[in-house]
């Protein structure tokens, strides 16, 4: 299962030089597997979960690219595009689990084919369309 992580708020700084290489809410910070252990910081209210089970997080690799600035990621997911239940959910619980094969049995909020166009290449300037 792929795990992505995503910064869940505006990161600031004193210092203007470097305001744009501070995440910005949305942003994906990492991809792991299944299998790793998140710390206690690494949750709400900083960060957001995004669980898809039966895909290696090999397949995410290219989501923690450098960003069209160089500075941040390539990939972001477009929180505020997300229906209110689910956003309401993820920010009560800090995880969003993604569908995307038949086989998976548990619970999910989304399919794939719902949810990949909120997430978004800010150096292509486009919505993911790729199938899983």
């Amino acid at each position: 299962m792929a795990q992505i992580l995503i910064n869940n708020k505006d990161r600031y700084s004193k210092m203007p030089e470097r305001v744009d290489k501070m995440y910005k809410r949305g942003d994906v910070v990492v991809v792991k597997e299944d299998d790793h252990r998140w710390g206690r910081l690494e949750g709400l209210p900083d960060f957001i979960l995004v669980k898809i089970p039966d895909v290696s997080a090999e397949r995410f690799k290219d989501y923690i690219e450098p960003g069209p600035d160089e500075r941040r990621r390539k990939w972001t997911l477009r929180i505020n595009k997300l229906p209110s239940e689910i956003l309401n959910r993820a920010d009560s619980d800090g995880v969003i689990v993604v569908k995307a094969r038949d086989t998976h049995q548990g619970d999910y909020d989304y399919t794939w084919e719902e949810f990949r166009e909120f997430f978004f290449d800010k150096k292509n300037n486009k919505s993911e369309e790729s199938d899983l």
